[in-house]
C-alpha cells in the first residue's frame, strides 16, 4: 500500500514546491510546516527632534519658531484648518508639532546646509539656505505635511553677511520673492523668472508687492557714518518703475523693522493701510531716537520717536508688520508698544510693559479677525509663578488705543530654567472673552503647551543628543524597595531569606493565600501572554489569509506626545520617581528593562526607564539648579555602586557619579554629584563635591568615590593608585597617596597628539583562553592596569596605537597606523580585544577597522610572535610592531561611515563579543567577532585553521549582506552619535542604547539566541495543537473500536 503511495507523494510534493512565495497557498503551507526564519529585529524607537532655536532679542526673526495656520489668503478665514508649530532645532532638523498633543506632525532634516531664514507663506513653508558661500537654494514645502512642493538652486550667490528675506506676490505655490546676496529673485511656475540688482553698490534687504508694484528697500554703505536707504519701486517684469534715495543716514542697517502693511483677506479692511500710508521702515540711531518713514517714492516725511525716560537700545519685530505694530526695549528691561498709524498720522506709543525684566520673551499675533495682540511672559521669583501680559491693541478705552489684561500661573523654574521663547495664538470665543493658547520653549529643551494657563502637555526635546549615556539594569524584586530607594529601609526578613527559612506549613499557608488571588493571576495571563500569543496566532492567520499587516504601533515615548493610552505620559516630571514609579523598577523575567540615565547639552539629568515596547520618563532635575545661571557640561556619567549589591546582608541602592563642569562668573570648576540612577535622589552628605578648579583630565573610581586628575597637574585621589596623566610631553605615571601627595613613578614622551586612551573593561571573563586547530592554547593576555592610547599625526597622517601599563609605565605594545585621514578615531578595548574604526585616505577603502588580539607569549620561544608577523597586513602601507604579547593584526574595509561604536556585553562573558556601529545611514549593525578575526588566514586556510572555522582574508572587504541589523526599517534613529551597551539577565542577550536626534533601545544576540525559544515558537498554537488531538482521540477511540468489533463479527 505505501509502495503504491510514493509516487503520488512525489508528485505533490513538486507540485507543492511550484506554488509561489507570496500566495495564500504558500503562507498555509508555511503554517502547517513552519520553517525556522532568521531572528527578528527587537528594537524601539523614541523620535525627537532637538531643542528650538530661537531669536529672542534679534529685530527681524527669520529663523524663530512661529504657530502657523494652513490656510490660504484666498479662503475664508471661517473655514476649518489645521495648525502647527514650525521649528528649526539645533540638531539641523525642521520639524511641525502637533498643537493637540506635542506629537511631531512632520519632519525634515537639513544636512550639511546652513539655513537662513523660514518665511511662512499662506499655508507653505518657503525655507533659504545655503551650502557653501555661493550657492543659495530655495524650498516651497507644504506646511502640513514637509515635503517639497519645488526647490531651486542658485550658483555664484554669496549669502554670508547679507540680508535675507522673502516673501511673494500672490501665494507660495506659484511664485516666490527672495532676497539674498544683495540681489532680489523672483520665482514664478516653480522657476526663476528673473532677478535685480541694483546699481551704485546697493544691497537689497527688504521687498514687498503693494499696489500692483513691488516696493524694495536697498541700503548703500557709507564707511563709518552708516548706509543710505534707497527706494525702489519694480514692475512685475523687473523694471525699474521709480526710485529714490533718503537723505537721512542708517547707522546700522540690521537694526531696521520692516512694516510692509500689505493687505490681507482675514485683516478687517478697517486696518488695512489707506493712501496716505503704506509700507514704512523703522529704525534705531544711536542717539535712541526711533525714526520711521514710509517707503513709497516721494515721501519725504520721517517719523520720529523719542524715550521720554531711559533712552531705547532695540527694536524688534514680534510679526505684527502688517498691521504696523514693533516693539522698543529699554536697557533695564521695560518695553514700549509702537504703533504706525495705517491713515497717516505717524508713529506713536500706544502701550508698554512697565514691569522690568530682562528676561521677559514676547510674541505678537492676529486673530481670526486680524486684531492685534502683543502677549508677554516672565517669570516672577518672589510668586515663583509666571506672568503672561496680553495688550490688546485694538481695544479702545477712555478714549485710548489698546488695553492690558494679564494672569498667572504656577511654573517649575527650577526644573525647566528660565523662558527662552513664547508663541502664541489668540481667539475671541462666543462669550467675547479671549482665549490665548501659548507655546512655552524653556533653557533645558523642553516644549510646553499652554491654554489660558493650564498646561496640556511638556516634550522634552531636550533629550534629543544627549552628552552623556549610562545604562543601568534593574533591581530584583525578592531584594525588596531598599534595592531601589536609597531612603527605604530594608525589610526585615528580606523576601528571599524568608523562602529560605520557610517551613513546610508556612509555604501551604502561602500558597492558599496565593490561590485566594487566581483570579488576579488569571486576567493578568490573559492581558499579557495569552493576548500577545492570540495576536501572533492571528497574525499568522492573516498571513495565510494573503494579508499583509502594514499598521505601525504607537508606543511611548519618554519626555514625548501625549498618548490617549498613557494619557499620564507627559505630566509635569518630578525631581525624584514616585512611589508607583519605584513599584515598576523591578527588572522584567530576562532583564530585557533598564534605566537610561542622560545627561542634556543644557545641563539637566533624565532618568528614563527603556523598554523594548517603550520608553517612560521617571525622574529629571537639573544638575545646578537653573537660579544660579550656570554653564553645565556632563563629562562623565559612572556607576560606582552596581545594582542588586549587597552590603552585610542588606540590600543597596545603586549609586552613579555624576562629573560636570561647572562654569559660572567665577571661572570654570569640576564637581562629581553623587545620585541614585533609578530615582533621582541625592546620595551622600553633602551629595556633591569639587573636584577640580578647572578640568579635569582623567576621573578614577575607587572605594565608590570618584577621584580625578586634574589638567592643571593637581591630583585630586585621597587614596593609593596608580594614575596616568596626560602633559605636553606625553604620558606621567603617579603613584597617589592617602595623604594626597602623588609621586611620579615614569614618564613616556610622545611626540604626537592623543586623541584617544580607553582602559581595560571589567566584565567577567568566561574563556581565559583559545584552543587553536593544532591543540596548543593562546592564552589571553589579559592585564588589569593595561590602557590603551591612540595618538594622531596630522602631517603623516598617522595613529599609533599604544598598550602601557599604569604601574610600571612598560609599553607592552605598540601598532603604527597609516593612511589615516582625521583624528576623529573610535576605539574600544575589552579583554584582550582592540578595535579601532577610522577614515582611511585611500579611495579603496575608505572606511576602515583595524582589530588587534594580544595573547600571552608562549614559554617555549618565539614560535608564536614568529607566527603573528604584521608585515602582511598592510597594503599600501606596513602595520609594524614590537610587544612583549603575541599580537594579532588586521586591517578590514567597512562598507559604509562609522559615526559610533561600541562591544557587547553580557553577564558572564560566555557569549562573544561583538561590535555594534553606528552608521551614517543610521543603520545599527553587529559586526561579529568571527568576521573581524585578525587570525583569518591570507590564503587557503590550513586544516588546522579550518577546524577552528577561520574564514579566509580576501581583502578584508566586509560586505554590507554579512553585517546583520539590530534595528529594522522602523526603528532606524537619525544621526546616531552615542552608543551603551549592558547585560540582560540572558547570557546569549546584550542590551543596546543608541542616541543621536532619536533613540533607540535594541536587543542584540552576538552568539545567536542559544538560551530562549525562537520567535516562531507560539505556546498558545502548541497547546491548542495537543488539545485538539486529545480531543480527536476520545471522539475516534470509539470508532475504532466499533470498527473492529464489526471486523471481528
Amino acid at each position: 500500500m505505501l509502495a503504491r503511495l510514493v509516487p503520488v507523494l512525489v508528485c505533490l510534493a513538486v507540485l507543492l514546491s511550484l506554488v509561489p512565495e507570496q500566495s495564500s497557498a504558500h503562507a498555509f503551507l508555511s503554517f502547517l510546516s513552519p520553517r525556522k526564519q532568521a531572528p527578528p529585529t527587537v528594537a524601539h524607537r523614541s523620535l525627537y527632534m532637538g531643542v528650538p532655536v530661537t531669536e529672542s532679542t534679534a529685530t527681524m526673526r527669520l529663523l524663530h519658531p512661529r504657530m502657523q495656520r494652513f490656510i490660504r489668503d484666498t479662503q475664508d478665514v471661517n473655514e476649518k484648518s489645521s495648525a502647527a508649530m514650525i521649528s528649526l532645532t539645533d540638531t539641523g532638523v525642521l520639524a511641525g508639532l502637533n498643537p493637540r498633543n506635542g506629537a511631531m506632525a512632520w519632519r525634515r532634516f537639513v544636512e550639511n546646509e546652513t539655513v537662513h531664514g523660514l518665511f511662512s507663506i499662506d499655508d507653505d513653508m518657503l525655507m533659504v539656505s545655503s551650502q557653501s558661500n555661493d550657492t543659495l537654494i530655495a524650498r516651497m514645502l507644504v506646511g502640513d505635511r514637509g515635503v517639497i512642493d519645488w526647490e531651486h538652486t542658485l550658483n555664484d550667490t554669496a549669502v554670508d553677511g547679507l540680508p535675507v528675506y522673502a516673501t511673494s506676490w500672490d501665494t507660495g505655490e506659484t511664485d516666490a520673492l527672495i532676497v539674498a546676496g544683495g540681489m532680489l529673485h523672483y520665482f514664478t511656475s516653480k522657476k526663476l523668472a528673473w532677478k535685480w540688482e541694483p546699481n551704485g553698490g546697493a544691497i537689497v534687504q527688504f521687498v514687498t508687492p503693494y499696489n500692483g508694484r513691488l516696493q524694495v528697500v536697498s541700503h548703500v554703505p557709507q564707511g563709518d557714518e552708516g548706509s543710505s536707504l534707497r527706494f525702489t519701486e519694480l514692475t512685475i517684469d523687473g523694471d525699474t518703475y521709480a526710485d529714490y534715495t533718503m537723505s537721512y543716514t542708517v547707522k546700522d542697517p540690521r537694526s531696521i523693522v520692516f512694516l510692509p502693511y500689505r493687505p490681507r483677506r482675514h485683516i478687517n479692511e478697517a486696518y488695512h493701510a489707506n493712501e496716505q500710508s503704506g509700507p514704512h521702515v523703522a529704525w534705531l540711531d544711536d542717539d535712541g531716537v526711533v525714526r520711521a518713514q514710509r517707503i513709497i517714492h516721494g515721501d519725504v516725511v520721517l517719523s520720529e520717536l523719542r524715550s521720554v525716560g531711559a533712552p531705547f537700545v532695540r527694536l524688534q519685530d514680534v510679526g505684527l508688520g502688517n498691521r504696523g505694530v514693533f516693539l522698543a526695549h529699554h536697557a533695564d528691561g521695560a518695553v514700549e508698544i509702537v504703533y504706525v498709524s495705517p491713515v497717516g498720522d505717524g508713529m506713536n506709543v500706544i502701550g508698554s510693559f512697565s514691569e522690568l525684566d530682562r528676561d521677559a520673551v514676547l510674541d505678537g499675533g492676529l486673530d481670526l479677525d486680524g486684531k492685534a495682540y502683543v502677549l508677554r511672559m516672565h517669570y516672577d521669583p518672589s510668586m515663583r509663578m509666571l506672568v503672561q501680559e496680553v495688550f490688546r491693541v485694538d481695544e479702545v478705552a477712555d478714549e485710548q488705543m489698546g488695553t492690558m489684561t494679564s494672569m498667572m500661573f504656577q511654573y517649575d523654574f527650577a526644573q525647566y530654567g528660565p523662558l527662552r521663547a513664547v508663541l502664541s495664538e489668540f481667539r475671541v470665543l462666543e462669550s467675547g472673552r479671549l482665549a490665548v493658547r501659548c507655546v512655552l520653549l524653556s533653557q533645558s529643551g523642553s516644549v510646553h503647551m499652554l491654554v489660558d494657563g493650564v498646561q496640556e502637555w511638556v516634550v522634552e526635546h531636550g533629550l534629543s543628543k544627549p552628552q552623556r549615556t549610562l545604562l543601568v539594569p534593574l533591581a530584583d524584586k525578592l531584594l525588596g524597595q531598599a534595592a531601589v530607594s536609597s531612603r527605604a529601609m530594608p525589610a526585615w526578613p528580606l523576601s528571599i531569606e524568608a523562602l529560605e527559612n520557610e517551613s513546610l506549613v508556612d509555604r501551604w499557608l502561602r500558597h492558599a493565600r496565593q490561590v485566594c488571588h487566581l483570579h488576579t493571576h488569571l486576567h493578568r495571563f490573559a492581558r499579557g501572554p495569552l493576548r500577545r500569543a492570540l495576536l501572533s496566532l492571528g497574525y499568522q492567520i492573516e498571513a495565510m489569509l494573503g494579508h499583509k499587516p502594514d499598521t505601525y504601533v504607537e508606543k511611548p515615548v519618554a519626555g514625548g506626545p501625549r498618548l490617549d493610552s498613557f494619557p499620564n505620559a507627559t505630566q509635569m516630571t518630578p525631581r525624584e520617581a514616585t512611589q508607583s514609579d519605584m513599584a515598576k523598577l523591578y527588572h522584567d523575567r530576562f532583564g530585557f528593562d533598564h534605566v537610561a540615565v542622560a545627561a542634556s547639552r543644557y545641563g539637566k539629568l533624565y532618568g528614563i526607564k527603556v523598554t523594548l515596547d517603550g520608553s517612560f520618563l521617571l525622574w529629571a532635575r537639573p544638575v545646578v539648579p537653573y537660579e544660579q545661571g550656570a554653564h553645565v557640561s556632563v563629562t562623565h556619567l559612572i556607576q560606582t555602586r552596581a545594582s542588586n549589591t549587597l552590603a552585610f546582608d542588606r540590600p543597596m541602592a545603586p549609586v552613579m557619579g555624576v562629573v560636570a563642569e561647572v562654569r559660572t562668573d567665577e571661572g570654570l570648576e569640576t564637581h562629581v554629584y553623587y545620585l541614585n540612577p533609578l530615582t533621582g535622589e541625592h546620595v551622600g552628605q553633602p551629595p556633591d563635591a569639587l573636584l577640580c578648579t578647572g578640568r579635569a583630565s582623567d576621573v578614577y573610581v575607587h572605594d565608590g568615590l570618584v577621584h580625578a586628575v586634574c589638567a592643571s597637574g593637581h591630583v585630586e585621589v585621597n587614596a593609593a593608585l596608580h594614575v596616568v596623566r596626560t602633559d605636553d610631553d606625553g604620558l606621567q605615571g603617579l603613584l597617589t597617596a592617602p595623604s594626597g601627595i602623588a609621586v611620579q613613578t615614569w614618564r613616556m614622551p610622545l611626540s604626537d597628539r592623543v586623541v584617544a586612551m580607553r582602559d581595560a573593561s571589567r566584565e567577567p571573563v568566561a574563556r581565559y583562553g583559545r584552543v587553536r586547530g593544532d591543540r596548543s592554547v593562546l592564552y589571553k593576555y589579559l592585564n588589569a592596569h593595561a590602557r590603551v592610547v591612540v595618538t594622531y599625526n596630522d602631517v603623516l597622517r598617522m595613529a599609533h596605537v599604544y598598550v602601557i601599563d599604569k604601574v610600571s609605565g612598560d609599553m607592552v605594545y605598540h601598532l603604527e597606523v597609516p593612511n589615516v585621514a582625521s583624528d576623529a578615531i573610535h576605539v574600544t578595548f575589552t579583554e584582550h580585544w582592540i578595535t579601532l574604526v577610522y577614515t582611511s585616505t585611500q579611495a579603496e577603502a575608505p572606511h576602515a577597522l583595524v582589530s588587534i588580539e594580544l595573547y600571552e607569549r608562549e614559554a617555549r620561544g618565539a614560535q608564536g610572535l614568529a607566527s603573528s608577523s604584521l608585515v602582511r597586513a598592510g597594503t599600501n602601507g606596513t602595520l609594524a610592531a614590537s610587544a612583549p604579547p603575541v599580537a594579532y593584526a588586521q586591517v578590514f574595509a567597512l562598507p559604509m561611515a562609522v559615526r559610533a561604536v561600541d562591544t557587547t556585553r553580557t553577564g558572564l562573558g560566555v557569549a562573544l563579543r561583538s561590535l555594534v556601529l553606528a552608521t551614517n545611514a543610521s543603520e545599527l549593525v553587529l559586526v561579529p567577532r568571527r568576521l573581524v578575526d585578525p587570525r583569518r588566514p591570507l590564503g587557503k586556510p590550513t586544516p588546522a585553521e579550518a577546524e577552528e572555522r577561520l574564514m579566509p582574508y580576501n581583502g578584508g572587504l566586509l560586505s554590507s549582506e554579512s553585517l546583520p541589523r539590530i534595528t529594522g526599517l522602523h526603528e532606524d534613529a537619525a544621526f546616531v552619535d552615542r552608543i551603551t551597551t549592558s547585560p540582560a539577565l540572558l547570557e546569549s542577550s546584550s542590551m543596546v542604547l543608541a542616541t543621536g536626534v532619536d533613540w533607540v533601545y535594541a536587543l542584540a544576540s552576538p552568539s545567536g539566541q542559544f538560551d530562549r525559544l525562537h520567535a516562531s515558537f507560539n505556546k498558545t498554537q502548541l497547546v491548542l495543537t495537543i488539545a485538539a488531538l486529545v480531543i480527536g482521540i476520545a471522539i475516534t477511540r470509539p470508532l475504532v473500536r466499533m470498527r473492529a468489533l464489526h471486523i471481528r463479527w
